[in-house]
């Protein structure tokens, strides 16, 4: 069985990286909680961007 996925945002405001959803999810799923992202260090919404796979840790 594969490693379960998931859609890291990163913000661009504090270049904080954190998990947006876990994935297999429905597609609407997906993109409302990519619309709705909220950074978890310094709760901006507005400059969220999709995080490299370089950018990612799994700790």
């Amino acid at each position: 069985m594969h490693e379960p996925r998931a859609i890291h945002g990163k913000c661009t405001d504090c270049g904080n990286v954190f998990r947006v959803i876990e994935l297999p999810a429905p597609l609407t799923a997906a993109a409302e909680a990519m619309r709705r992202a909220t950074c978890t260090r310094c709760g901006s919404t507005k400059r969220i961007v999709i995080a490299r796979d370089e950018e990612v840790t799994n700790g």
